[in-house]
């Protein structure tokens, strides 16, 4: 985990350390719809253990950077998130248990969220680097 590269649009030009918690694409996340969280909304993540660790809210590319994923690159650097309680625990299930439902409360200062999937129900949210998303929830018992 560190401070992403701040990219300039316009030139490509590396900017110098910005604030998201994992290096972005350059233009991500605003390339793919993401756009800045500003009003505090109620999102759910899986995570391996509660109190969750700062590896929970390691990117797909961040636990596995030689990996080929099937989605854009600026989407395996961010975070899956759901925004309905039933459609985390739909996905735990799929894990057979050994994950737990984190409810989170994102607001200003939480980083960035696009709806990224056809699923109705999920998003992929980039937060920023100094965001505490250890602390800004709790377990969510089913």
């Amino acid at each position: 985990m560190g401070l992403g590269i701040l990219w300039d649009d316009l030139s490509g030009r590396e900017l110098g350390l910005n604030r998201f918690r994992e290096d972005l694409p350059q233009g991500c996340p605003e390339s793919i719809g993401g756009t800045e969280i500003v009003q505090a909304r109620i999102v759910y993540r899986l995570v391996r253990s509660v109190p969750p660790t700062e590896e929970d809210f390691d990117s797909q590319r961040e636990r596995f950077p030689d990996r080929e994923f099937n989605v854009d690159e600026c989407q395996a650097v961010g975070l899956s998130v759901w925004d309905t309680l039933e459609a985390a625990g739909k996905m735990q299930r799929r894990f057979r248990g050994s994950m737990r439902i984190y409810k989170m409360e994102l607001g200003s200062g939480s980083g960035y969220i696009a709806k990224t999937s056809k699923h109705p129900n999920h998003w992929t949210w980039w937060p920023y680097a100094d965001f505490d998303a250890v602390h800004c929830g709790h377990e969510v018992e089913q």
